[in-house]
């Protein structure tokens, strides 16, 4: 026979596990895992089994199994997704060399089991009635099994709902269940009984299954499995770990640790503390919770008043219900739905970046961040991961929830012994007794029913679901912190249990953090740089994040231990500043941080697409070791981190830069998705699907034309005379054509003052206008529809080849520069050469129309500058404000930029804070003084008040009226100017231009629209009174009073006391001269 060769995947997992269990264990830290319950007693439990001699990790984890098996019938509700009711089944694999003491270990547990059979003997053995030939015969079916079959198994789950695998060999029983001949294809007759551990994990109903003449059928059934083995048998395992074999799930479920054969100080003491529960009464504790069927459910915290979005109906819905009698609400809460008990905020909520996690919310960013690992792929589109190491990384949820539920439940059981001290022994059941005495049975009945009076006590008050109503019980964030490291402790053991790297050299390398970067962090001279840009997966990098560890970001540990050395600190900061001053990073800080809660600055990462536009930033990349592509591979898998809310200043930058068109989805804003999807809907951008979600785009100039070239066809109409008609010559089909194309603008306006983005974004839009000008009449007949069309595709033909031209020479317009006097002319003149003779006669009708308007202005200042009725009206206006026979700047250079900042003169950034301070202001009605009042703290200021001003009401942000009155002494009232906030109309297309508006001054629209409550916590309407006005001898006019009635937005926010609004009757406060008392004259 020739020589059997030897498999080199077997030698591996035998070279693994003597690493894992003699050189190099992996360290178990008790302290950093409980530390967050702050419960003295539970760390002393744990200790004092150490103490006692136990292995103290698979003892952690035997404990948690065994817990399991006492919880059954109990469920939990697993957040990941839209949420699901599970069981908290573990499958536990422990593996060591032989003389690791692992029979030990299942001896404590097997003993503590012997007393617990005492205590619930129906529960470990059920009484069952069979009839067998006609006759009852009565007999019990056991909860323990270790020598199994896959029928005897499923026999056994058909008379009672749960089985707990036990063993010390459990080699034996995944062989014989085929666990570890998955994806071999001779395995065919052991596929059942690995489905059926799977089942059993995942809690199997109503499953029937019929052997020759036996049937049988399982109502529940559910499998726990803590076992133990050497692992000669897991070189099939490690196989599939290391190549593109795909697993059947049932290794995926299990959960391996690694015993150590480094044992215990042999100095047991000769005294323990005995007022302290053992295993016996946290399983006891344990088991009496299970019979009220509780259901575990993470806090949250309640919802910001501002944060919830109300479901609008939609129409057709409305439509059917409208003639119901009595229609059922339209919404419910998802409370109805599943369970959800709202907890207060607590110390262990607030991280140490500053932002409040509820355990709902971190139990769900720890599952995406295990998730987004399986996710990513190389250069080439390939996955990094083998399918068996997807598996475990997905099923990541099922674990973490289920460890959580679990530390929970026992953290709930040493609490309840503390209740019960006085009746509490350690040495009652202890497992160093193979036999229990009647003494011990007594003290254990004790506390069984003293503990069960507790837990009567608890469900009582316990929060209920359901129609049954199934109590439920808290997981905090500290179980959260705990099931984290557990499962983080298990996945480095995965790891490092079938890490194949030896048996194939080509493999790529993984760090730590299972981020593959090919070696790319192999020069330590550019550790930090790197480690920032490729490791630290968020598009958004807080400071606080280079020092402390943060609860679901497994990026935090890599500068974790820099505090330590000053060398390693500074040189981080070097990094820091070095990537901020080539453009990589985008620093942050106070007002202009990208993070809602971060304490400190914040980084954001330039795009991809910026960097490549820029060869000074491809080769400062190039320089420190990394390429672009792998850049930017590493940004398309890095989302910002769940419950990160940005600020408006971060929303603004990252919407009106270009570049961050393609990577805007990895922000997860609310508020970005509703812009992105409006432009999507105007033909703006277009999407890919990328992971799920939409990767926006910008569209190529041939596309938008086309596209806009097809809305028109499909909407044109025609006059009596069957061709296009604007009721004019066939001189304006230039014109018509011009209207199909859609202008986007490129230009990016970081960085510049809201006078300059003002400038920028106004021509813009209003050339945007221009183009996007449609003329359509109603149609009368279609006869010659095919023969219109054909004109319209010749003449098409004709002018497209100009297209570019004028797109090149638009967008050169806009790169205009105020300061440039000589840039200035040639910009007219290129637009009037542009434009041509087609908007001649506009221009001509727009000057008569704007002095008419003007003049209606002057007589009346409580008319909105810009009153559009039309279409043809909107673009009069536009072309009169964009002024094309003259400069493109009306105000004076000073006041358009503040690039160079004098002793005189005010910087952008406190230009940018004067502008907000007067557009957020919760004073809806404000006198000059009042605005002055505003602004008095910022520096340089009194200049360029008056023109910070003029320039809000210019942009229709204020508008000026007399809003303000005063009564004189002989009873005539004077009317006094003053400034409203203005508003938008109510249809949708005005909002979007007034939040646009918003937006060149870095202001949401929510926010702004929130400005009109007096505290965020109001809700509309506000009233005003008297107090609103500062002036004491001042009260609101009647002018004011009018105007606020017939608008809707006002009148839906705004109400004004009768007593502040100045009338006849009235009087308003005089001022009285204050009593001063007598200068007193100072003598030596």
């Amino acid at each position: 026979m020739p020589p059997i060769k030897p498999d080199p995947y077997a030698a591996q997992i035998s070279s693994n596990i003597f690493k894992l269990t003699n050189a190099a264990p992996i360290p178990f830290e008790m302290t950093s895992i409980f530390g967050l319950f702050n419960q003295v007693a539970l760390l002393r439990f744990f200790e004092q089994h150490q103490t006692l001699g136990v292995d103290i990790a698979p003892f952690v984890y035997g404990m948690l199994a065994h817990a399991a098996m006492m919880l059954d019938e109990v469920e939990l509700l697993n957040p990941d997704g839209t949420g699901s009711i599970t069981s908290m089944n573990l499958f536990i694999h422990l593996i060591g060399e032989p003389g690791t003491n692992k029979s030990g270990l299942f001896r404590v547990f097997n003993n503590s089991i012997n007393a617990l059979q005492k205590i619930f003997p129906s529960f470990f053995s059920k009484p069952l009635v069979e009839v067998i030939n006609g006759k009852e015969i009565s007999t019990t079916i056991d909860l323990m099994a270790n020598n199994e079959t896959e029928l005897s198994l499923f026999q056994r789950l058909s008379k009672r709902e749960n089985v707990f695998i036990s063993s010390d060999e459990l080699d034996v029983i995944n062989t014989r269940f085929g666990v570890y001949q998955a994806g071999s294809t001779d395995n065919d007759m052991k596929t059942f009984g690995s489905k059926l551990l799977c089942q059993g994990y995942d809690i199997m109903k109503n499953v029937s299954r019929t052997t020759g003449s036996s049937s049988f059928f399982i109502k529940r059934g559910s499998i726990n499995i803590f076992g133990a083995s050497t692992g000669n048998m897991l070189s099939s395992v490690c196989r599939q770990y290391n190549s593109n074999i795909q697993s059947d799930g049932t290794i995926s479920r299990y959960l391996f640790i690694t015993t150590s054969v480094h044992k215990a100080s042999n100095n047991i003491p000769s005294e323990i503390l005995s007022v302290q529960p053992n295993i016996v009464h946290v399983l006891i504790v344990l088991r009496l919770l299970a019979q009220y069927k509780p259901i575990f459910v993470f806090g949250e915290h309640q919802s910001p008043p501002n944060l919830p979005k109300l479901i609008i109906v939609p129409p057709d819905i409305e439509e059917a219900r409208k003639n119901i009698v009595n229609p059922i609400p339209p919404t419910e809460p998802i409370s109805n739905l599943k369970p959800c008990v709202v907890v207060d905020i607590k110390d262990a909520d607030i991280e140490q970046d500053g932002s409040i996690i509820s355990a709902y919310n971190a139990i769900r960013r720890v599952i995406e961040a295990e998730h987004q690992k399986s996710l990513q792929c190389d250069a080439k589109g390939e996955p990094i991961y083998t399918p068996l190491q997807r598996a475990f990384q997905r099923k990541s949820s099922n674990k973490l929830a289920r460890l959580a539920g679990l530390c929970q439940a026992i953290s709930y059981a040493i609490q309840l012994c503390s209740e019960c001290i006085n009746i509490v022994r350690f040495g009652d059941g202890l497992y160093l007794k193979e036999y229990i005495d009647d003494e011990q049975i007594i003290w254990l009945m004790k506390f069984h029913d003293n503990v069960k009076v507790l837990i009567e006590r608890d469900i009582t008050i316990a929060p209920k679901y359901g129609s049954d109503q199934r109590p439920l019980f808290v997981i905090e964030k500290s179980a959260v912190h705990a099931s984290n490291m557990l499962y983080q402790y298990n996945a480095s053991t995965i790891s490092a249990l079938f890490d194949g790297t030896a048996v194939d050299n080509n493999e790529t390398t993984k760090n730590e953090d299972n981020i593959s970067i090919n070696n790319a962090l192999s020069n330590d001279l550019f550790y930090e740089h790197q480690s920032i840009l490729l490791k630290m997966t968020s598009p958004i990098v807080i400071k606080a994040w280079f020092s402390n560890e943060i609860t679901g970001l497994p990026f935090t540990k890599i500068f974790i231990n820099y505090r330590r050395s000053k060398n390693k600190m500074s040189k981080l900061i070097q990094a820091v500043d070095e990537l901020v001053q080539n453009g990589i990073l985008k620093k942050g800080a106070k007002d202009n941080r990208h993070i809602v809660t971060a304490r400190k600055e914040t980084y954001l990462k330039a795009s991809p697409a910026t960097i490549r536009g820029d060869n000074d930033m491809v080769n400062y990349l190039l320089s420190i070791g990394i390429d672009i592509d792998t850049y930017e591979h590493v940004y398309l898998s890095s989302p910002l981190p769940m419950n990160m809310e940005l600020t408006t200043f971060a929303v603004n930058s990252i919407l009106f830069d270009d570049n961050y068109i393609e990577y805007c989805h990895l922000f997860n804003d609310v508020r970005i998705q509703k812009e992105m999807e409006e432009r999507l809907s105007k033909h703006m951008v277009e999407y890919r699907m990328s992971f799920g979600q939409k990767q926006y785009y910008m569209p190529s100039l041939s596309q938008t034309v086309e596209q806009d070239n097809l809305d028109i066809e499909n909407s044109q109409q025609y006059g009596s005379d069957q061709t296009p008609t604007n009721n004019t010559d066939n001189s304006d089909n230039n014109d018509n054509l011009l209207s199909t194309f859609s202008f986007i603008s490129h230009r990016s306006i970081d960085n510049l003052s809201p006078n300059t983005v003002s400038s920028r974004s106004e021509n813009a839009s209003l050339l945007s206008e221009i183009l996007n000008t449609n003329y359509t009449t109603e149609p009368q007949n279609n006869n010659f529809i095919d023969e219109t069309t054909e004109s319209i595709n010749h003449l098409r033909n004709e002018l497209l080849p100009s297209v570019d031209d004028i797109m090149n020479q638009l967008i050169n317009m806009l790169d205009y520069d105020p300061l440039n006097i000589e840039q200035s002319g040639s910009i007219s003149n290129t637009t009037e050469a542009i434009l041509g003779n087609s908007t001649s006669s506009y221009r001509n009708e727009s000057t008569t129309n704007d002095q008419k308007q003007n003049q209606s202005q002057n007589n009346n200042d409580v008319t909105p500058k810009r009153s559009r009725n039309s279409e043809n009206e909107e673009t009069t206006s536009s072309l009169v404000d964009m002024n094309l026979s003259g400069s493109l700047s009306a105000t004076p250079a000073a006041i358009e930029s503040n690039n160079i900042v004098g002793d005189n003169q005010i910087d952008d950034e406190d230009l940018q804070e004067a502008y907000q301070k007067i557009i957020l202001n919760n004073a809806i009605i404000m006198s000059r003084s009042d605005i002055c009042n505003k602004l008095k703290h910022i520096k340089n200021i009194s200049k360029s008040r008056d023109n910070i001003i003029s320039k809000l009401v210019t942009d229709e942000l204020l508008i000026k009226g007399n809003w303000f009155a005063s009564k004189k002494v002989n009873g005539s009232i004077d009317l006094l100017p003053g400034f409203l906030k203005a508003f938008p109309k109510n249809n949708s297309k005005d909002q979007l231009d007034f939040a646009r508006l918003l937006a060149k001054y870095n202001v949401h629209y929510n926010d702004y629209e929130e400005s009109f409550k007096k505290n965020k916590t109001d809700t509309f309407p506000r009233t005003l009174t008297a107090a609103d006005v500062k002036h004491k001898t001042w009260l609101f006019s009647n002018m004011l009073s009018v105007y606020i009635q017939k608008n809707d937005f006002l009148n839906e926010r705004i109400v004004l006391d009768l007593s502040a609004i100045i009338q006849e009757n009235n009087t308003p406060p005089m001022a009285v001269k204050r009593d001063r008392k007598p200068k007193q004259r100072y003598s030596p």
